[in-house]
């Protein structure tokens, strides 16, 4: 049982890691663009 919510809980974590350096991947990605271009991008988020 406690194997199980640690298990769950350092999912959680990773998950959550991955989509936080994603979406900043991706709002660095707007502002250069924005920046570069003056004009917002569509993301795709894979």
């Amino acid at each position: 049982m406690t194997f199980t919510i640690r298990t769950m809980i350092m999912m959680m974590i990773t998950i959550m890691l991955v989509f936080a350096s994603r979406t900043m991947m991706m709002i660095t990605t707007m502002v250069t663009s924005t920046t570069k271009y003056k004009t917002v991008p569509t993301i795709h988020i894979i």
